[in-house]
């Protein structure tokens, strides 16, 4: 195709995305997700299109690995990278963990490395490990959310051992003993350390370790549609069990919120009969009924300072090491288990 003659229309058809997207892109107005304007600039590096002078300083832009698909603890952490950055001078340019999955280079094709100052990765990390050679080495990156220890790269996560460890401990306070855990598969980095932080305190406070009790799933590629689901049918084993759990911890809340479907679906009452628990406080846990007790992270302060750490590093001329960052977690009470004060009013009367 002749170049010159190259419409919205033709960068439209290649991203799949509308003409309004597009144009919104090149006109820089209008807001737009950061993985639709990749893939409008990734057709039109693949078009020829003479991209138009982005006006992003040589050495102001800061790359942020992030998820293809919307999750409660995306947005908010990207909301405090861009934040930050801004205050800071800094340009983003989002990069969906898709284009790695697909084998593509890290970096955007209308980027040179030259022009890039830093990185964020905020979705697992493992995949940086393809193109780990490709980095040069004065460019700097951080880590935040998911890490990956193996990697050379500070990083700002939560303290997912201490978050378990509350959360267990809580439910013990509020009569459970037999305490199941809806986990994932141990690739991840905090489903390691949840792992980890759950073994410990039943071992502290003398439960029963039922290994029937401890479920590790798969982690999907889109587990926004797959972890109610999992959760869901990972539950229904778990009360039909002869020894059945009184409390079931999950992952994250949309496991949990599977959970209570399946709990209330076999009759189960909710928390007379179960309490159910989850992780995040996203969105959904005060959609369902009854509202979800959930762990929250703090996931825009967690992309504040992944940013701050970033530009402190790049800033940094004598390459001092920088020390990774663990947040607190708080714990939220709603309807899904008992409150404390209720307990505490029976273990007084």
């Amino acid at each position: 195709m002749d170049k010159s003659k190259i419409t919205i229309h033709h960068i439209a058809k290649e991203a799949g995305v509308s003409i309004s997207t597009v144009s919104r892109v090149l006109n820089k107005n209008g807001y737009i997700s950061q993985e639709a304007r990749y893939k409008v600039l990734k057709a039109m590096e693949v078009l020829g299109y003479q991209i138009p002078n982005s006006g992003l300083s040589n050495d102001k832009i800061i790359i942020v690995i992030f998820p293809s698909y919307d999750t409660g603890f995306s947005s908010p952490t990207f909301d405090g990278i861009q934040a930050t950055a801004f205050k800071s001078g800094y340009n983003i340019i989002g990069v969906p963990t898709q284009a790695l999955l697909n084998k593509e280079d890290i970096f955007p094709p209308y980027l040179s490395q030259t022009q890039i100052s830093g990185i964020i990765i905020g979705h697992f990390p493992r995949y940086l490990r393809m193109f780990n050679k490709k980095i040069n080495a004065d460019i700097k990156v951080v880590q935040c959310n998911e890490i990956d220890e193996s990697l050379p790269y500070p990083y700002v996560s939560i303290d997912n051992c201490k978050a378990v460890y509350d959360a267990i401990n809580y439910l013990y306070t509020t009569g459970r003993r037999k305490i199941a855990f809806l986990n994932l598969d141990y690739n991840a980095f905090f489903s390691r350390k949840r792992g980890e932080g759950f073994m410990v305190v039943l071992r502290d406070l003398g439960l029963e370790t039922n290994s029937r009790w401890i479920v590790n799933l798969n982690i999907e590629n889109d587990f926004s549609k797959t972890f109610f689901t999992q959760g869901f049918n990972a539950t229904k084993e778990l009360l039909s069990l002869e020894n059945r759990p009184d409390a079931i911890f999950a992952v994250s809340d949309l496991h949990a919120i599977g959970a209570i479907q399946a709990a209330k679906q076999m009759g189960f009452r909710i928390p007379e009969d179960i309490s159910i628990m989850g992780f995040d406080d996203s969105d959904f846990s005060v959609m369902i009924d009854p509202p979800l007790t959930t762990i929250k992270v703090p996931y825009y302060e967690i992309g504040c300072a992944a940013c701050s750490m970033l530009i402190q590093s790049i800033q940094n001329n004598d390459n001092i090491p920088l020390k990774n960052i663990l947040m607190d977690t708080e714990l939220i009470v709603r309807g899904s288990t008992q409150p404390y004060p209720v307990i505490r009013q029976k273990e007084n009367s």
